[in-house]
C-alpha cells in the first residue's frame, strides 16, 4: 500500500494547520509497482523514483510582529541498506520569533526560540534550545549611501541520550546482522 496525501487548513486570528503526509508499506513498493510520486512529492526529491519520504504536521501563525510554528517530521528511508529505526523523528520542533520597533533609538530588536527534539527507535536522541535576541538598524544618508548596524546574542543548549548508539548506520556497521568490512 502506499498513502500520500496533503492538505491545509486555515483557522481564526492567522492560525494555519497543513499535513504532508507520505508512506509505502515496504523499501520496495514504488520500484515494485512502478509508482511514480507526482506533483510537489515528485519535485522536492527532483528524482522518479525517491529514496526516502518524509511527513509533516504543522500549526503556524504570522501576524505583522510575530511568527510561530510548531511542526512535527517524519521520515521512511526506502533504501536497503538502511534500518528505519535510526531515521530521526522531530517530535517537536518549535519556532517563535517576536519584532519590535525601538522607538527612541530607532531600528528593530527581534527576540526567537527555537526548540527541537530528535528522537530515534534505535540510536542518538537530540534536545535542542536556542534563544536569540537580534537588534538591526538601518540609516540611509543624505546622499544615498545606506548603512546598517546589527548587533546579536545568541545562547544553544544541546542534550544527547544513546550516544553510543548514534553512528551505526553512517559508518556502515553492524545492521540486521550484516558486519562491514
Amino acid at each position: 500500500w502506499h498513502f500520500f496525501s496533503k492538505g491545509e487548513r486555515s483557522f481564526a486570528e492567522n492560525w494555519n494547520a497543513s499535513f504532508d503526509i507520505d508512506a509505502v508499506s515496504d523499501k520496495n513498493y514504488l520500484r515494485t509497482y512502478d509508482i511514480e510520486p507526482e506533483d510537489e512529492l515528485r519535485e522536492a526529491n527532483d528524482i522518479l523514483q525517491p529514496d526516502r519520504l518524509e511527513s509533516r504536521l504543522s500549526l503556524t501563525r504570522l501576524t505583522d510582529n510575530t511568527y510561530t510554528d510548531l511542526s512535527s517530521f517524519m521520515f521512511q528511508s526506502l533504501r536497503e541498506a538502511e534500518d528505519n529505526d535510526y531515521n530521526a523523528r522531530a517530535l517537536p520542533r518549535l519556532f517563535h520569533e517576536r519584532r519590535y520597533r525601538v522607538p527612541n533609538v530607532g531600528g528593530e530588536i527581534t527576540f526567537s526560540t527555537n526548540f527541537l527534539y530528535l528522537d530515534r527507535e534505535e540510536g542518538l536522541d537530540s534536545l535542542r534550545l536556542t534563544g536569540q535576541t537580534n537588534y538591526e538598524k538601518v540609516y540611509t544618508t543624505q546622499n544615498g549611501h545606506r548603512l546598517r548596524g546589527y548587533a546579536e546574542f545568541r545562547a544553544d543548549t544541546y542534550s544527547y541520550r544513546d550516544a553510543d548508539q548514534g553512528t551505526q548506520v553512517c559508518r556502515g556497521d553492524s545492521i540486521s546482522g550484516i558486519q562491514s568490512a
